[in-house]
């Protein structure tokens, strides 16, 4: 039977070659020693996984992305050297102070005092949080 390639050209799971072995497939792969190509690999991995939950079209496909998106966070937080739990107290701290997203508030624009702490921090990141020189129309506000 004749073979067809597909370029894969991402991170696999530690099981990847008995499974395509398995089906009679053989798998071209190098392991990646290096902690920098590792750490670049895996967050590549995280921005598929996350693109993947977007694309799922059932709540089974989403639970399935979601324990894949884990999975490679898991991997990235031990490779950076973070636990769950500074995570976990970080997150607590900031819904304390900040709040979650149970509100559903949906930020259109701020306007701050030039000097003000919020006007160095808009202007910290410009292409975040672009300067908007015109007049801008009220839309929905509560």
């Amino acid at each position: 039977m004749k073979m067809k390639k597909f370029l894969l050209d991402k991170l696999g799971r530690d099981n990847a070659i008995e499974l395509f072995e398995a089906n009679g497939s053989v798998l071209k792969y190098h392991i990646l020693e290096d902690n920098d190509e590792f750490l670049d690999a895996v967050t590549q991995k995280i921005v598929e996984e996350l693109e993947e939950v977007f694309e799922s079209e059932s709540k089974e496909e989403v639970i399935e992305e979601l324990a894949d998106l884990e999975e490679v966070l898991a991997t990235f937080k031990k490779l950076i050297g973070i636990t769950q739990k500074e995570i976990d107290t970080v997150r607590t701290e900031k819904r304390t102070k900040k709040g979650g997203f149970e509100k559903r508030i949906y930020c259109e624009y701020a306007e701050v005092q030039e000097g003000s702490k919020d006007h160095k921090y808009f202007l910290n990141d410009p292409e975040k949080y672009p300067e908007i020189e015109k007049e801008i129309g009220p839309k929905k506000n509560k």
